[in-house]
């Protein structure tokens, strides 16, 4: 194997593994602030679809955005298995459930690579202060 297939494949497991770090922040973000955020805006409701909910803003709000990356952050982590249920039924939502079985399949192992690691190097660098 080559240096530079080594090198994108560090690279794109970084990233991976970022990516769905952020994905989860921004989900726990959404359900910890987003009564606030978004509930204190008049351009903003919660729109209930049967179990599931998100958050509707309007196109020309400023927070429409901000909601949409929400929604999409629930939808491949807190709602994905209602997808991967639904999907079963339902032909239409094979490509979100489809898409967010290779969120997991692929950012779960990547974020945990991130972690172990960023691990590693801290506690590099804390033995090498220790050391010195």
């Amino acid at each position: 194997m080559t240096q530079r297939l080594r090198d994108y494949l560090r690279f794109a497991a970084w990233q991976s593994g970022i990516s769905y770090l952020v994905l989860w922040a921004m989900t726990w973000w959404a359900l910890d602030y987003g009564t606030s955020v978004f509930g204190g805006s008049a351009a903003c409701r919660v729109e209930q679809v049967r179990i599931l909910f998100y958050w509707g803003c309007t196109p020309d709000s400023a927070l429409f955005v901000l909601a949409a990356a929400a929604n999409a952050a629930f939808t491949l982590t807190i709602w994905a298995p209602v997808f991967v249920a639904l999907a079963s039924a339902n032909v239409a939502l094979v490509p979100v459930a489809a898409t967010a079985v290779f969120t997991h399949v692929i950012g779960l192992p990547a974020a945990i690579f991130v972690a172990a690691r960023t691990m590693l190097k801290l506690s590099m660098l804390v033995r090498r202060f220790r050391s010195s």
